[in-house]
């Protein structure tokens, strides 16, 4: 896909981006415990650590510095952002299970249940889960006010559950590219995906204290993202190579999964991403210090993996 804004991708945020992902990957070194049982402790940071964007942890952090415009601060927000990739990583490991997708690769690498077995795999998810809610409540009110923390825990717990990404995950399962009209598939997918990227631009604005009309407009935000997300993953699975994806391609297809190229067909699925992508960068627009964001943006439209 290409984009069609005059809007233009700098260097220098790429550069910070990668400073972004090691700063997570080194924070996520810090919270995992070593003491866990030998094949658990290696399952969980198998899976933590093999091929990753870090999407997710790196709009937490850049939704943070619409409020925060002091890098050294960055510190304050390590927990938040470790606590979100951690569960992200637990919902990839349990998807992959062969009760769920049944799939043998991720980011790159053999799935968690192929390397050390369904059971431990299904612990090390749950370890993961729980794991991210001790250090938000451990580590978060160190740095802010009490209520806003309990705020933030909150919104995460509810875009993890029934009505955000499990909610999603059971009408994906339940669902095929016959029964589901498009209208379903979008909801699905905010729940599914966009719940936990809204979350990831949610929580650091309601630790900050932002407004009502600030948190609405990044929720709408994550919305757009999340399902732009979703739209180029669906393409990019028919589209790229297993190298390239780090995961099984053409595997929606293969399974007769819903999908917005399933169902939509390439073009209008590529039209439905450029719409999602421009709802994005207005609402981005609106706030200042807002680059980072709008270039993460770009990067999720036209990524190819």
């Amino acid at each position: 896909m290409t984009c069609t804004t005059n809007l233009t991708q700098s260097p220098n945020h790429q550069l910070y981006f990668d400073h972004l992902k090691d700063r997570v990957d080194i924070a996520l070194k810090q919270f995992v415990p070593s003491n866990y049982p030998n094949s658990l402790y290696r399952a969980v940071n198998h899976s933590l650590y093999g091929k990753s964007k870090r999407i997710r942890p790196i709009l937490t952090y850049c939704s943070y510095q619409l409020f925060d415009q002091n890098k050294d601060n960055l510190f304050k927000i390590d927990p938040l952002a470790a606590a979100i990739e951690m569960i992200h990583t637990y919902s990839l490991i349990h998807d992959d299970l062969p009760a769920m997708d049944n799939d043998s690769l991720r980011r790159g690498q053999p799935t968690c249940h192929i390397a050390f077995g369904e059971d431990i795999a299904i612990l090390a998810g749950d370890t993961l889960n729980s794991l991210a809610f001790e250090i938000l409540s451990q580590h978060l009110p160190q740095y802010f006010k009490g209520n806003d923390c309990l705020k933030a825990i909150h919104q995460i717990s509810k875009a993890s559950g029934g009505t955000g990404m499990c909610g999603g995950q059971v009408i994906d399962i339940q669902s095929s590219a016959e029964t589901l009209p498009i209208s379903e598939l979008t909801t699905m997918h905010q729940m599914k995906t966009g719940a936990l990227i809204s979350t990831a631009l949610i929580s650091p604005a309601l630790l900050c204290g932002a407004t009502p009309d600030q948190i609405s407009n990044l929720k709408r935000l994550g919305n757009h993202l999340g399902l732009l997300f979703q739209i180029t993953d669906d393409i990019l699975d028919i589209s790229s190579s297993k190298d390239t994806l780090g995961k099984t391609p053409n595997k929606d297809i293969s399974d007769n999964k819903a999908t917005y190229y399933t169902i939509l067909g390439l073009e209008k699925s590529q039209k439905r991403a450029q719409s999602e992508f421009e709802s994005a960068i207005n609402i981005i627009s609106a706030f200042t210090n807002s680059g980072p964001l709008i270039e993460i943006t770009h990067q999720i439209f036209n990524r190819q993996s």
